[in-house]
């Protein structure tokens, strides 16, 4: 389990910088990394869609609350009306 969890977080920060398109695939799919840093590598890339469902699976519903409202803000700024966040 551990050889996973380090492999998995290595993983989720390569997704982050390379291929971002496969992170929240991959976020869902596995359960072998650690939440706390995984929400740290999306925190500090301001992934929002990433951090609303780390957050969710957390169960920080305050945290969620305010991605959504942090992300609303740059999706209405950027207009970026076409995206959206699924469970």
């Amino acid at each position: 389990m551990l050889f996973r969890q380090k492999f998995h977080s290595l993983q989720i920060s390569f997704y982050a910088e390379y291929k971002r398109d496969f992170l929240l695939e991959f976020l869902r799919g596995s359960n072998f990394y650690l939440l706390q840093d995984a929400l740290k590598i999306c925190t500090t890339r301001k992934l929002y869609p990433e951090m609303v469902f780390l957050l969710n699976k957390m169960g920080d519903l305050n945290g969620v609350q305010f991605c959504v409202i942090s992300l609303s803000f740059v999706m209405t700024y950027y207009s970026y009306y076409y995206f959206r966040i699924d469970f």
